[in-house]
């Protein structure tokens, strides 16, 4: 039970973060974004399959929601800059189903080994993907967001908001229960 204390741990910067990287996008080369904060992911996931006490696990999720929150707005942003209009839903359906996917695969392996693998294997996928994303030579991701983003805009929209306050509610009921 005290272990299920640690959602919000990684939920609340998760949300929070996401908020944070469109507009560094605008800044900050997606490539750069992406690689460092995939890069901070897998040392932070290494980290938690190391920690001795409940207070560092927090602190380590902190850090990987925070981080790891980077991957769906810069996935999002990047198909939609960077990829035609027909491809973009079925593009967008693949990475969500690869989450999906990676999710249900990490509660069923859970029934199954030790607990530190559920950290093991995400920090090997996050420094590789840091370190590829980073060494690869792309003019692709060497780009900038140019569109404007304003979250006040969006939020005057009644629903849009609507959906934001049934995403915050789910997030706040599925966090603390």
């Amino acid at each position: 039970m005290i272990v299920s204390k640690i959602i919000p741990y990684y939920m609340i910067p998760y949300g929070f973060g996401a908020l944070l990287y469109a507009p560094l996008s605008r800044v900050i080369h997606y490539k750069y974004i992406f690689s460092v904060t995939m890069l901070i992911y897998g040392l932070m996931s290494l980290y938690c399959s190391q920690v001795s006490s409940l207070e560092q696990f927090r602190w380590g999720r902190m850090a990987m929601g925070l981080s790891g929150a980077s991957a769906i707005p810069l996935g999002l942003i990047i198909i939609g800059d960077l990829f035609k209009r027909e491809w973009r839903g079925r593009l967008v359906g693949f990475m969500f189903s690869c989450s999906f996917i990676s999710s249900i695969a990490g509660l069923f392996i859970s029934g199954f080994v030790d607990w530190r693998w559920l950290f093991f294997v995400p920090a090997i996928i996050g420094i590789l993907t840091g370190a590829i994303v980073l060494l690869m030579p792309s003019k692709i991701l060497k780009q900038k967001h140019t569109l404007g983003i304003s979250y006040k805009n969006t939020l005057r929209n009644a629903l849009i908001r609507n959906v934001f306050y049934f995403y915050f509610y789910c997030q706040c009921f599925v966090s603390w229960g």
